[in-house]
Parts: C-alpha cells; structure tokens; sequence
C-alpha cells in the first residue's frame, strides 16, 4: 500500500498470505500514482452500458490490486563513491610516497592509467594507493584504515606509445598482489563503444584545484562537458609538435569553464555511472593525458577507453564486456540515488518503488504476439490486453520478424522463451491495422489483434483501461526487454545471478516535449540517466502506463504503445504512439455500436442527478427544481407517509456510521447491532413457532419491500423487525412482530422468468421508527447503479452483510448465457473479492449501496434477489440476478403512498 499508513483491507486472511508472499518473492512495481482519481468507492457508478474501454476500474474492479509495496530498509553507507580510484606514487629518498599521477582499478590486479606516468623524471612509478581519499595520510594512520598500498610488479605502456607524443597514452600497471576488493576497493568497468553521447561525464583526481595552484590531498570530482574532437582540434593546433596529427578517432575531449581535470590528475578516469539492477557502476570513458590550463575553457584531452579495450582484455586475461563486467562486482556498488529516502549514521535508507526499473512479475495485460515457425511460435513483438477479445498493439509489428503476420497471442505469461503452464495462446482471427497507417512512418503507427477466442480473465490476465482523454502523469512507466541478470533487485551484498535470460522489465520514463515531431499523436521521454548497455530495450507495442490508485484499488493505465527509441528512453529519446489519439478507432472497433438494450414493453427512463457531491448529499424520490431534478426531505409528520422522507428519519435518529466494505471479507459477516436497521424477516407462524422464509426492506411504516417468489409459495403472516438475529424473543424491547395485512405482487410477475420479482407487504399497525428500526431508501437512476454493494440475508438465525459487486448486464448475458436479463429491469452483481462465490443470496434479499449525507451514511435500496446463476460455485464463477427497483418506482409509490 502506498505511503507508510497501512489502508484498512477486508480481504480473507489467506488473501492477505498469498499478496504478501508475493511481495516477497517477486519485486513489485515501480512508484505507482496517487491522488489522481476519486478514491470513495461508495460514490462510484457503474452505467448500464460500457461506454468506452476506460473502465477497467468498473468492470474488473474485484481484481485490482491493493499493491503492498516495498518496506523502506537501511544498507550500509558506500564509502567509496570512486572505489576503483587509484593513486599512483613514487616512493622519495626519505621513504615518503608522492602522488602524482592516478589511474583505474579495473581488475584486482591491475591499474589503468596514462603511458606518460611511466616516466617522472627519468623514474617509473613504485607503488600504487587504493581506498583512500587524502594521500597526504599515512598508509599506517588509524584514519587511514581502508587503504590499501601495493608495490607496482610492472608498467606496460601500448607497445605504439613514445614519450614525445600525446598518442596511445595508456598504460597497464600490474599490482605485486592482488588487492582486497570490498566496496571501498572495487574495479571500474569499461566504456568499449565508439560512440558515446553522454552530455556530461565526471572526472576525478588529487590534482591542482588552480592553475599554478598546490595539489590537493583530497579527492576531487568534477563535471565536465564532452566535445567533439572538430571542436577540440580549434583548441589544439597540429603545430604542436607532440600532437602533429592533430586531434585523432583514439582521442576525446571535455572542458568546462570553471573545472576542469588538472595536471596532477595525469591517468586518471574521466567516467560515466551506469545503472543497473538498482545500482550505479562507473564505467572509465577516458584516461587524463594532457591539458593547457585548469578552469579554463580550453578543453582537456583524452585518451578514449574504447580503442584499446582488445589490448586491455589480452594483457589483464580478462573479458570487459558491458554484462560480464557489471556482474562481477554490482553488489558492491552504490544503489541509485533515486531510491534514497534519508541517510542516517552510517546507513542509507532505500525506497526501492523510487527506481527507474524493474522486473516485470504480473502478466496481466501484457501481450506477446507471436509468429508460427513451423510447429513453434516466435514471440517477437508486445502488446496490451483492452478487452477479452482484443489486443492492441503497434502496426508495424505486421512483419516484424520472418516477414509474416502474428498469428498468434500469448496472455498471463511473460516467459518469452517457452511457454508456462498458465500461459493462454490464442490465435489471432485478425491482425486490423490503422487505415491511415504507412510502412516505415511513425503516424498511426497503431493496430488491433482480434482474438479467435476469449481470454480467461483473472489476476494474471487482466484488460488494462485505455487511456482516451488528455490525462497525463509527471511520469510513466513503459515495457523493455533485458536480461535478468542486469535488472533484478540486489539487496545488500548478495552476489549477482548467473541467469541472462531475455525477460520483461519495467523502467520509468521521464515525459519531454518531442524534438522531432509537434504532433500531439506522440508522447515522447527521456530519462537523463544512463543504462549498462543491453539492460533494457524497447519493446515494440508494450505500453507506456501507470498504475493508479482508483477508488479502492490499483488499476493499469494505458497512455500510449511504444514505437521507436534506444535504450528504452535513458539517455536518448523514445517515442509512443498516444492512445487518447486514436481511442474513437480503436473502440469503434472493439466495442462497435452497443448492442440494443433489452427491454421490457414497459421501458422506463428517470432523469436522475449526475455523479457530483448533490447527488450524494440527498437522496429518495425526486421532485422537480429548477435544475430539473433534485431530492426533497420533508419533515415527518402524521399525514400518509412519503417515500422522499426517509432521510429525514436517518438524521433523526442519527444513525452511526456502518462500517465500509473493508472490513467485510468475501464470505460476509454477522451484522452488528443497530447496523441495517431497515432489514425486516417475513415468516409463517403456526402456534407458537414462526419459520422465517425471506428478508425484505422496510420502506414505510406500513410495508416491507421482498421478492415475489419468496412469498408466492406458501402465504407468509408475520414480520419482524427490530433485531439481527431470528432467535430474539418477541416482546422483547427492541423487537416488533407485526401481523400482515396484505401482499400486493408486481402485476407483471412471472413465476418462469422471474420477471417483476418483487412484492409489497403490508403490515396491519405501523411501525414504530427508533435507531434500530428505519425506512430504507430507494435507488432511483436508472441509468446507473454503483459499484459497490451489499447483500443482506438470513445464515443460521442471523443477518449476514455481504460484499457484492455490479458488472454490466451485457457481461452477465455473454459470460452467463442470460439471454433473457432485462437491462431496464433487472441488474447482475458479483462477490466483491477474489471469491467466486456468490450462492448465498436467496429470494428476497436486498442488495444496497450507501451515501453520504449529514455525516451520516444511509443505505439504498438497488434491487431484490431474483435467482442465482453458476450455483453451486465448484470452481466457476457465479452471480446473482436482481430485480432492479429503480425500474418499479411508480409502482412502489404508488402502493405504498395510496
């Protein structure tokens, strides 16, 4: 859960279990959005039709994830940000050792530095420092205690270096001994590609802080700009006669014009830090090899790494490559400053939800699409899951590997190599690419893969919400593919895996305007920091999204499909094709023209308030203002009774707050005292033994709202109110058993369909209201009903308090094969939770939402239990089919206001 206050959840405690050992075993997500969307659950509606593909919040809102994030922890604080810095020294007649010249650690036995330092004043260098911050201490000081100071065995400098030139000014200094590696004493990687297009790179040493200035003790870092060696070579004549080739491809430059590397700082590293697994590695780009002057704008020269990597890798016997490299020692380096919540002593503290990556470790709406090679598949490109039946994607992904069409999708897995046994391949039926698209554009670079059957939708395959206005994020995340090894989380000191396999990662990109294109179909990014090379690449068609906190729960996002970058966005542009562009394309296609409702003869249509807080601030039978509709609350009075007075009996009594849904897990809970006080039980007394057959809702002082087919068998005679529990002796104070008078069935009741299942019962006194007994109200829009719900019944003499949750009745209709549900008539609802179970419900039982008013919460009546579908459960999903009320208004007034 975000934020260190833990949300009140309701979820089973086995639930609970298994959303923590995932946590446990498997990373999370990176920092997910809150404060974007409503968050009372209690206000949310769902329409009697979908009217776009923004709703995953509303139709799949029992799997959204309540997301127990990372705990913060303590690591210990990494005292050598330039672990691999070497100061290389040369030992004088009174056994003092000047520093000057530095170098690089890049194995344990070896110094990477400049070939002029083999010579100062005739001399080569006798002993190399590592750990150590300020030369001028000791190497016996107490202070000192993390250096170390080995003997130099030999100096190699390039076999092509002479001293009269600047050129091939790099040479290999092999230590006595091995060093000690520990994370104040770590070997840097290599930077073995030509190019580079990092805009700032760092340069450390012990050099002259001025020029003409002394040397520091200390170990400085600067930041400098590079440039190109065009530019450098304005800087730099050839007329100089150690650089009379000029500048050359074995050569760079960097300059800034109040820092700059000095000439104590001869050999050592000019560098960039990488990221990977949660961690910085620096990479040496250059060797220090010559200047003009500090803090000058005159650019410094240096040898550039990446034309002798080959040599380096023959004289050390060892590989450099970008993966090998940062493995071998990234559980030593620093984590990314991003994720640093505080620092404390000698500890740092770490938030990893702050990273910039991450691995990918819930399928749920991400796609694979693949291409048929025979009898196997080739998953080459990504995808989103936006409803059951389709997958959008990037146009260009037709073709996109063995010149062939995707034939195929692969849903709840995201092994890219083989195929799990949870993992659902679907054919593709058709691959719809945008009319507008053109082969080898970026414009309408977007596309929609109709499936030949369903996806089975569950936690691990989940439709994300698309994105279809112009909401946008201070940053999003977006789908890379890279190798395990290079994105996995590393807590302190464990030893980096051997596993390269391809996986999915998550990385966060940062938005910025497009530089190559104004055009508002586009979300471009740029992060500004660096990756290790192959940590993360693109992945055609992944999603750019967020995952955000809606209501109660967290949902995906989708803003835009990935379509062109490098580098999945640090340190170089990337670019996504914005779904809000082309969402009218997309859900003509997918949702077309909604089917026709199915009606009743006697459809009717109620104007009603729309979601904003006076909807919620009144409620009961609306009278006409104004603004055309709102909701009156009369003061009670002794006339016949009104249906728009039953909030005025609420504050009346004050009714205390019922307990949100949070604290009722999906199998239901006994209902307190005093909560759901308008809950009635209808029964049949025979002598002295009443056998209680339904629940019904009070909703006058004279009737009580059930089911028709709860009463239609056998006459009941007597109702209760007053009590949560059936076994409460009449005569008791709280409880009252009224005779009935009268049953009135809806006219248009059908014992076959259960069509206008509903039944007015009228009692022969009135009853007597009190905090304990109170009119419900009725729901009456009839264009939507909310979200959440309750189910009230009967289980061994108690009332139970049920969570429920309303799903469109055209799902109820495919899923369900009810082809008979009406939509002006009756509603479908589902168990709130993971639980597919819903069979507890029987004839009768209201179902109810709760509003807000007056700092109080009231419950409303949405509709009555007509029949169940699926039961009993075994394993299939299963749901309950209401009558809805809002459809029967006129009716229910009607009788109960004659």
């Amino acid at each position: 859960m975000r934020s260190s206050a833990v949300r009140r959840l309701g979820i089973p405690l086995k639930l609970i279990v298994i959303l923590v050992l995932k946590f446990i075993i498997t990373s999370g997500r990176l920092q997910p959005a809150e404060h974007v969307f409503p968050t009372d659950v209690n206000k949310a509606l769902l329409p009697n039709y979908r009217q776009n593909l923004n709703d995953c919040h509303l139709r799949y809102h029992k799997y959204g994830d309540y997301n127990l994030v990372y705990p913060i922890f303590g690591v210990p604080v990494r005292i050598g940000e330039f672990a691999h810095m070497a100061a290389v020294g040369w030992i004088k007649s009174n056994n003092v050792v000047e520093f000057s010249c530095g170098g690089s650690l890049i194995t344990p036995s070896h110094v990477l530095t400049g070939a002029h330092c083999g010579n100062r004043d005739g001399q080569s260098p006798d002993v190399v420092r590592l750990g150590v911050i300020n030369v001028n201490v000791s190497i016996d000081d107490p202070s000192n205690k993390f250096a170390q100071q080995y003997r130099i065995a030999s100096f190699k400098r390039h076999p092509e270096h002479r001293f009269s030139a600047f050129y091939n000014d790099i040479a290999i200094i092999t230590l006595e001994r091995a060093a000690i590696i520990n994370d104040v004493v770590t070997p840097a990687c290599l930077w073995n590609q030509d190019a580079s297009e990092f805009p700032r790179l760092e340069a450390a040493g012990f050099g002259q802080t001025s020029f003409a200035g002394s040397q520091t003790p200390i170990l400085l870092k600067v930041e400098l700009s590079p440039i190109n060696n065009a530019e450098c070579r304005n800087y730099h004549a050839p007329d100089n006669r150690r650089l009379r080739q000029g500048i050359i491809d074995s050569q760079m430059c960097a300059q800034d014009s109040k820092m700059d590397t000095c000439l104590g700082d001869s050999g050592g590293p000019l560098q960039i830090k990488l990221m990977s697994n949660h961690r910085t590695t620096p990479y040496v780009v250059g060797i220090t090899s010559f200047g003009s002057f500090c803090g000058t704008q005159t650019p410094s020269v240096y040898t550039r790494v990446s034309t002798y990597v080959s040599w380096i890798e023959t004289e050390t016997n060892t590989s450099f490559t970008s993966a090998e490299c940062t493995a071998r020692y990234v559980h030593l380096r620093e984590a990314d400053e991003s994720m640093v919540s505080s620092r404390v002593g000698d500890h740092v503290f770490i938030e990893p939800e702050k990273s910039y990556m991450d691995i990918e470790t819930f399928p749920k709406h991400q796609a694979y699409l693949g291409y048929s090679t025979g009898k196997l598949i080739q998953w080459n490109c990504g995808g989103v899951l936006i409803n059951e039946d389709y997958v959008l994607t990037v146009a260009h992904c037709d073709k996109f590997v063995l010149d062939q069409t995707p034939s195929h999708v692969k849903i709840g897995d995201l092994n890219i190599h083989s195929n799990s046994p949870q993992a659902q391949i679907i054919k593709i039926e058709t691959f719809i690419k945008h009319p507008n698209y053109n082969p080898g554009f970026l414009n309408n670079d977007i596309a929609l893969a109709k499936l030949a059957t369903d996806v089975r939708i569950g936690f691990s395959a989940l439709p994300a919400c698309l994105v279809n206005n112009d909401l946008t994020m201070p940053f999003y995340e977006m789908s890379g593919l890279g190798p395990y090894n290079l994105n996995n989380f590393l807590r302190d000191d464990e030893v980096a895996s051997l596993n390269s396999s391809l996986i999915l990662t998550r990385m966060r990109v940062d938005p910025i305007p497009c530089q190559r294109t104004n055009s508002n179909e586009f979300i471009c990014s740029k992060n500004n920091k660096f990756l290790v090379p192959d940590t993360c690449k693109l992945e055609h068609g992944g999603g750019l999204e967020r995952e955000t906190w809606h209501y109660d729960r967290y949902f995906q996002y989708v803003f835009g499909l990935g379509v062109a970058g490098n580098d999945c966005g640090f340190g170089s542009e990337a670019y996504f094709i914005r779904t809000a562009a082309h969402s009218q394309w997309i859900e003509s296609i997918v949702l077309g023209k909604n089917p026709a409702p199915v009606l009743s003869r006697h459809a009717r249509q109620i104007v009603f308030p729309t979601d904003d807080d006076s909807f919620y601030s009144t409620v009961g039978r609306e009278c006409k203002t104004a603004q055309n509709t709102a909701v009156c609350c009369e003061a009670p009075t002794k006339q016949t009774y009104k249906m728009k007075k039953c909030v005025t009996y609420w504050k009346q009594y004050k009714q205390r707050e019922v307990e949100e849904y949070e604290g009722i897990p999906s199998e239901g809970r006994l209902v307190q005292r005093e909560e759901y006080p308008h809950i009635a039980f209808v029964g049949i007394r025979r002598n002295n033994d009443i056998s209680w057959r339904c629940t019904a809702a009070i909703v006058s002082d004279r009737f009580v709202l059930s089911s028709a087919s709860c009463v239609n068998a056998e006459l009941p005679n007597v109702v209760r109110l007053g009590t949560v529990e059936l076994k409460s002796l009449a005569g008791s104070p709280d409880v009252q058993d009224i005779a009935i008078e009268q049953i009135v069935q809806h006219p248009n009741y059908n014992i076959d369909t259960l069509r206008a299942d509903l039944a007015l019962i009228k009692l022969v006194s009135s009853v007597i209201f009190s905090s304990k007994v109170l009119p419900a109200c009725l729901w009456s829009n009839s264009e939507a009903v909310q979200l959440k719900l309750y189910s009230l019944g009967i289980s061994e003499n108690q009332l139970i308090v049920r969570p429920r949750l309303t799903k469109y009745n055209q799902d109820c209709r495919k899923f369900y094969q009810l082809r008979n549900l009406l939509d002006n008539e009756q509603l479908c609802a589902e168990n709130y939770y993971i639980s597919n179970d819903s069979c507890q419900d029987r004839n009768g039982d209201p179902i109810e939402g709760i509003i807000a008013t007056g700092g109080i919460k009231i419950s409303v009546i949405a509709g009555t239990t007509a029949y169940l579908s699926g039961c009993p459960g075994n394993g299939q999903d299963t749901i309950t089919i209401y009558t809805r009320l809002s459809a029967f208004l006129d009716w229910i007034t009607t009788v109960v206001e004659s």
